[in-house]
């Protein structure tokens, strides 16, 4: 049991590059990267990275969205309600 990947949505803040870049400096065993998609700056790139999640059969979706963004990701994964 524990984390195999660590998958990050992208964003144009660049948050989730830069908390992969932390991640590179300290002992994680797992694999790690980027969600591959182009991103438009709205609420469909959640949509779009819940759904993707979801075909990939992940097991737990974090987000650090409010209350709106978080609804959003619960209707696109329905699998996570």
């Amino acid at each position: 049991m524990g984390v195999d990947e660590i998958l990050i949505m992208p964003d144009y803040s660049g948050l989730g590059a830069s908390a992969l870049e932390s991640l590179t400096h300290h002992s994680v065993s797992c694999r790690m990267g980027l969600m591959d998609f182009e991103i438009q700056g709205d609420q469909e790139d959640s949509i779009l990275a819940a759904q993707m999640m979801q075909e990939e059969k992940v097991d737990c979706i974090i987000t650090s969205v409010g209350m709106e963004q978080t609804g959003w990701l619960a209707k696109a994964a329905d699998r996570f309600l």
